[in-house]
C-alpha cells in the first residue's frame, strides 16, 4: 500500500508538472505579442534605428567638434593679429622714442657746444684783456 501511495504521489506530481507546462505554453502562445519572425524583424528594425541614431549622434558630435575647432582657429587668428598689432605699436613707440632721445641728445650736444664755445670766447676775451 505504501508503494502504491508513492507511485500515486509521483504520478500526481508528473501530471501536475505536465499540466503546468501545457497551460504555460498555451498562455504564452496566445498572449505573445508577435511571432518569432515578427520579433526578429522588430529587433532588426530597432537595431537599425539605433545604428542610425548612433551615426547621427556621431555626425552631430563631429560637426560640433569642427565648429569648435573653427572657432578656436578664429580666436587664435584674432589673438595672433592682436599680438602682431601690439608688437608693431611697440616697435613704432620704441622707434619714436629712439628718435626723440637722439634729438634730445643732439640738442644737448649743441647746447654743450654753444656753452663751450661761449666759455672759450669769454676765456679768450678775459685773456686778451689781461695781456
Amino acid at each position: 500500500m505504501n508503494q502504491q501511495n508513492n507511485d500515486n504521489g509521483f504520478g500526481k506530481y508528473v501530471m501536475s508538472f505536465l499540466t503546468g507546462m501545457i497551460v504555460g505554453g498555451l498562455v504564452t502562445y496566445f498572449t505573445a505579442p508577435r511571432s518569432g519572425e515578427e520579433t526578429r524583424n522588430e529587433i532588426l528594425s530597432r537595431t537599425s534605428a539605433l545604428q542610425d541614431s548612433a551615426e547621427q549622434t556621431a555626425d552631430e558630435a563631429l560637426k560640433s567638434m569642427r565648429m569648435v575647432a573653427k572657432d578656436m582657429n578664429s580666436i587664435a587668428e584674432e589673438f595672433r593679429n592682436q599680438s602682431q598689432n601690439a608688437l608693431n605699436e611697440s616697435k613704432e613707440q620704441w622707434a619714436q622714442s629712439a628718435i626723440e632721445i637722439k634729438q634730445a641728445a643732439m640738442e644737448a650736444i649743441e647746447e654743450s657746444r654753444a656753452a663751450a664755445s661761449e666759455a672759450i670766447d669769454v676765456t679768450k676775451k678775459a685773456a686778451m684783456e689781461e695781456v
